[in-house]
């Protein structure tokens, strides 16, 4: 079942993300680790209406977006994709996709003439899956850690 989220559910998404760092292969994000940071941005994306929870009993997924004016714009608004993670004995099912689906029906119903995904260049999220779904690729990002 997705819901959308609440504040209660702040320590199981916490927990979620804290499981995904791995996965994204950026050593200063794992030791840098704040749970008080993403408790805020998590609060304040709740409060906007943007994080839903794939549930099997407990949460198993989490989708996190925040929405925001357009850098070059004073009224086009925006919404970025911060986090999408389920867990890993539950990947081979239907919870990224509902999660996906949830997000994308909630920026249309409002909306949102743009969506920002990005994704991990070894992802599943990939340019057909993205494509099927009405998103091109628009940027590549590169980074550097020290």
């Amino acid at each position: 079942m997705i819901r959308e989220a609440e504040i209660k559910d702040i320590p199981a998404i916490i927990e979620m993300l804290k499981e995904q760092i791995p996965e994204t292969h950026l050593k200063l994000s794992e030791k840098g680790f704040s749970s008080r940071k993403i408790s805020n941005i998590v609060r304040y994306c709740i409060k906007q209406g943007y994080v839903w929870v794939y549930e099997k009993d407990l949460p198993i997924g989490v989708i996190l977006a925040e929405r925001r004016y357009n850098l070059f714009s004073d009224w086009v608004e925006e919404v970025h994709l911060l986090a999408i993670y389920v867990k890993p004995e539950y990947r081979k099912g239907i919870a990224a996709g509902r999660l996906l689906k949830q997000f994308i029906t909630k920026c249309d119903e409002q909306e949102i003439p743009m969506i920002w995904i990005g994704s991990h260049k070894d992802s599943d999220l990939n340019e057909k899956v993205l494509g099927k779904l009405g998103f091109k690729l628009q940027e590549k990002f590169y980074l550097k850690e020290r």
